[in-house]
Formats: C-alpha cells, sequence, structure tokens
C-alpha cells in the first residue's frame, strides 16, 4: 500500500486494519513472490545476480526493522499482494521492480504518523547509500559488491521520485516527514551516483 492509502486509513479509523497483520507471513510472502519475479525476469542471469537482489530485498525488510527498534510504537510488516501487475509490466520493459512491502504502526498517532513513517524509511535509504560507498571504495572487482550495488542504486533513484507509484519505495515518507533531511539525502546520493558513473 502507498503512504497515501495509509494515511486515509489511518484518520479514517485510527488503525491501518482492524484485522491481525502477521508479520512474519508477510515477510515471507514479500520474499517469496518477489524471488519468483526475479527468477521469471533473470532467466539465465548469473546465480550471484540472483544472491544479490535476494540480498537487497531482504535488507529492505531489516533496515525497516531497525528504525522500528529506536521507536517507542509497536510495528507491523504489511504487504499487499494485489500489486503484482505494475512490476510484471515493468519486467517485460526490462526493469526488475518488486512489490513494495512495508513496516506499518500497530496504533496510529495521528499527530506523528509521518514522522513515524520516515524515521522508518531513513535508515533503509542510507543503507542503500552504504552499499554504494562500499562499491565504490572496493572497486568493482567483487561481482556480488557489484551486483548489490547496481540494485541499491536502482533504489536510490525510487528514492530520490517522491511521486506515485514510486514513492512507495520510501522517499516520500522522509520527504513528508522532514524536508531538509529529503534534500540532503537528495543531493548526497546525487553527489554518489555521479561518481560511480565517472
Amino acid at each position: 500500500m502507498g503512504p497515501g492509502l495509509d494515511f486515509y486509513m489511518a484518520t479514517r479509523n485510527g488503525n491501518v486494519s482492524d484485522q491481525k497483520t502477521n508479520s512474519l507471513v508477510n515477510i515471507l510472502s514479500f520474499l517469496i513472490i518477489n524471488s519468483f519475479l526475479a527468477v521469471l525476469f533473470l532467466l539465465g542471469a548469473n546465480p550471484i545476480i540472483w544472491g544479490a537482489y535476494l540480498t537487497i530485498l531482504v535488507l529492505m525488510v531489516a533496515g525497516g526493522f531497525i528504525g522500528t527498534i529506536f521507536s517507542s510504537k509497536k510495528w507491523e510488516y504489511r504487504f499487499s499482494q494485489g500489486g503484482i501487475i505494475i512490476p510484471i509490466a515493468y519486467g517485460f520493459l526490462g526493469l526488475l521492480i518488486p512489490m513494495v512491502g512495508n513496516w506499518q504502526p500497530k496504533i496510529i498517532d495521528k499527530k506523528t504518523y509521518r514522522s513515524d513513517l520516515g524515521k522508518i524509511a531513513l535508515p533503509i535509504w542510507l543503507m542503500y547509500l552504504g552499499i554504494l560507498l562500499a562499491n565504490l571504495l572496493l572497486g568493482e572487482s567483487n561481482l556480488f559488491l557489484s551486483a548489490l550495488s547496481n540494485f541499491a542504486g536502482i533504489f536510490v533513484i525510487f528514492n530520490m521520485i517522491p511521486i506515485y507509484p514510486i514513492e512507495q519505495f520510501g522517499g516520500r515518507r522522509i520527504l513528508d516527514w522532514n524536508r531538509k533531511i529529503y534534500i540532503a539525502l537528495w543531493i548526497i546520493s546525487a553527489a554518489i551516483l555521479i561518481l560511480g558513473f565517472i
């Protein structure tokens, strides 16, 4: 679900969902379905590239989880399986775009909702930048790190585009939370991406 829909549901009833959510089931669904899409559109690719893509998916979940550790709220991982058409369409265009899952607070505080989501999205963006920097410093001799860096670079670009449907990757959450932090991350990301192409 996109942040806009989340916020609508939050302001409507104070909860993201009236139903109980099993975070572990949603995380496994996120990994399994997106791994299937990777097999479908990376057919014939080096297994190391598959491994790098699966790793970046795991890090997407883990990065958000790290953010929840520093929050006093209780969180759950939500993953909607209804948006599979868009990733498949992108796949046929040569773009491997995962279906997106996100951490959501179990109980919505309307006053802090946007900042809560932004603080969860922040470590994920920083993680992508860390991968890009590691690849710049260590060089591209390591195929796994190089592939991981390529995927991280794609998701950094997605974070730099806070419009639907790309906003679901987290950039919009940070923009809505703190515009100054978003601009700083945007500038740093642009500089690292430019250095990577030089």
